[in-house]
């Protein structure tokens, strides 16, 4: 806000406590709530309906407790809970713009509480405005309304683009374990590995190869390239290790306990708040120990996230974690990663997976699920291709993130020069330009103090005739 000394001419410097009434919002119990009459208010937004209202008419409600700060403008009658304040007489002044003005104080940083986030109503009445006259205020809202719908109409753009990006990365995964991302490269390179090494026993027919899964007879298409042969996931890997069953004390400092959590996006997140102790580790990690270039697999919670371990460090596992360890000399850690996300990989292993509520799979369900599998100079090259086209991917979504908080940025500064009187011309301005008259400020708020006063006056009376 603008000190005295920088107050646009025909505007005055006040305090919210001179202009408005700020009340306190009632409990209404969620149980209690019924009918779709009126919007129920909480700290966050509507949170309910209900058949009555306590507001008057139009009203701004302001976070008291949880989400302090933030401002919320009903356009009609409602209830704020007793975790908000709400506003709802504006002695004639512009809602939408008393409403904007709110927004622009920011009043988030005035919580100064330690536990339950909170804000006292006495920080908001001490918040110092500068007024502008009553056309003005009109003025400036519309002048906001206009920014702001091209600033969302921008977002909704950038709304799309991380749909738009997941099913990219989707289509290139698919084609990935298809052979269609490499079919330039095939052409340049001859095939040479021995396509019969690790071919699972099918049989061959007009329309595909008919595999005995483990479980019933599965129809595979024929359209995988040459040297392409489809294998399944207990012949891929040399190892597997499996702490199911066995969880370690947690501590809050010592060796990172890595959990499923942990395991997101393709990769290993290593900042965690769990830990166990040296004497836990040596106990707990007895059925084997993390190599660089094995693949973490969630199994439950959520199913099928999948990562490669990158670099050698001390660390115990959870429980819900399968570290599967392929033959390193004939197989790519970051192709059977990738095959394992693949759509129709991924839907096979949800198709064996069990639990009514959160999804798991056990080895020996997921075992015989069959993976595609080119020649290993092919799956380095599509290792390569996939990273390049996900980086591409990433950063567009970076790019992405910082426009929206651009939007964001710029919804701010345009709060401040509406509210430092550079958003549209003033008043005074206006009036000289055309040779006529304006009221001030001055006389608005000369008015609404005078108004208050009534009020109080009223409520005195009321008072000593109770």
């Amino acid at each position: 806000m603008p000190e005295r000394s920088e107050v646009p001419e025909g505007w005055e410097y006040t305090t919210i406590k001179d202009i408005l009434t700020i009340n306190y919002g009632k409990g209404l119990k969620e149980s209690d709530r019924s009918g779709e009459t009126y919007d129920v208010y909480g700290s966050n937004g509507v949170v309910g309906h209900h058949f009555e209202a306590i507001t008057g008419g139009p009203t701004i409600v302001i976070g008291r407790k949880g989400s302090v700060g933030e401002v919320h403008y009903s356009s009609e009658p409602c209830w704020p809970i007793d975790t908000t304040y709400y506003i709802d007489s504006f002695s004639g002044m512009s809602t939408p713009f008393i409403c904007y003005l709110l927004k622009s104080l920011r009043l988030a940083k005035l919580d100064t509480s330690t536990a339950i986030p909170g804000i006292n109503r006495n920080d908001i009445y001490s918040q110092k405005i500068s007024l502008p006259p009553l056309p003005e205020q009109h003025r400036i809202v519309a002048a906001i309304e206009a920014l702001f719908a091209r600033l969302d109409a921008a977002n909704a753009h950038l709304e799309r683009v991380p749909g738009i990006l997941k099913q990219f990365r989707q289509a290139v995964l698919a084609a990935a374990c298809d052979g269609r991302l490499t079919e330039d490269w095939r052409k340049d390179h001859k095939c040479d590995e021995n396509k019969s090494r690790q071919r699972v026993k099918s049989s061959k027919t007009e329309n595909g190869f008919i595999v005995n899964d483990g479980a019933n007879q599965v129809q595979l298409s024929n359209s995988l390239p040459d040297c392409w042969t489809w294998i399944d996931i207990d012949s891929v890997f040399s190892r597997k290790i499996d702490y199911r069953g066995r969880t370690p004390p947690i501590e809050k400092s010592g060796i990172p306990h890595i959990t499923t959590s942990n395991i997101r996006d393709g990769r290993i997140h290593w900042n965690t708040d769990k830990f166990v102790s040296a004497n836990t580790y040596q106990n707990y990690m007895t059925r084997g120990i993390p190599e660089v270039g094995d693949i973490f697999f969630t199994m439950e919670g959520p199913l099928g996230e999948v990562a490669v371990l990158e670099e050698n460090r001390l660390f115990s596992v959870a429980q819900r974690i399968l570290i599967l360890r392929p033959d390193y000399e004939t197989l790519e850690s970051k192709y059977l990663a990738t095959s394992l996300i693949c759509p129709a990989v991924k839907q096979a292993l949800e198709m064996r997976s069990t639990g009514s509520g959160v999804k798991g799979i056990a080895y020996k369900r997921m075992k015989s699920v069959l993976l595609p599998l080119p020649p290993l100079p092919e799956q380095h090259e599509i290792v390569r291709r996939v990273d390049a086209l996900f980086a591409l991917a990433d950063k567009i979504e970076a790019g992405v993130a910082a426009a929206r908080a651009k939007t964001e940025t710029m919804r701010q500064s345009i709060l401040a020069q509406a509210f430092s009187g550079r958003l549209v011309p003033t008043e005074a301005e206006l009036a000289r330009q055309v040779g006529r008259e304006y009221e001030p400020a001055s006389a608005l708020l000369e008015r609404i103090r005078s108004e208050k006063k009534e009020k109080m006056g009223r409520k005195g009376v009321q008072s000593t005739l109770v």
